[in-house]
């Protein structure tokens, strides 16, 4: 028990929740404006994974396909799920022109990874650092 252990030691852990539950209660259902386009992933392309945001940048973005979101577009965030590993997914839908109820399933939308290196034993540093890389996809004040 002690040699399986100390072999995963260094294994990343899940998003606290306490940072899950602050950045949901800050961004879902709430409006917001896109800063960046956000790419279709590319679905014939060996990784068919969303688009991923990390300290270093933008992988998996997809930079020459068809854009989802247009940057400047006024976006819904529709759902904050907990990615395993250290990270989280935004759900971003556009929002519904003049309050017509329109579900979320007609209107165009993309879900965006965002990867922390903060460790789950330190739900404020990995609240803080999702915050920070969220500023550079949405509009918004941080707390």
């Amino acid at each position: 028990m002690v040699a399986a252990t100390f072999l995963f030691a260094d294994r990343p852990v899940a998003l606290h929740h306490d940072a899950l539950d602050a950045i949901a209660s800050l961004l879902e259902a709430k409006v917001f404006q896109l800063k960046t386009d956000i790419h279709v992933p590319d679905l014939q392309g060996d990784s068919m994974q969303v688009p991923t945001l990390e300290s270093r940048g933008w992988h998996h973005h997809n930079p020459s396909g068809a854009i989802a979101l247009k940057a400047g577009t006024r976006v819904e965030v529709t759902g904050v799920f907990n990615y395993a590993e250290r990270g989280l997914i935004l759900e971003l839908s556009r929002e519904d022109p003049g309050g017509s109820k329109q579900p979320i399933t007609a209107r165009p939308r993309s879900r965006i990874r965002i990867m922390l290196e903060t460790p789950g034993t330190d739900p404020d540093g990995q609240r803080a650092e999702a915050a920070s890389l969220i500023a550079k996809v949405l509009e918004f004040s941080q707390p």
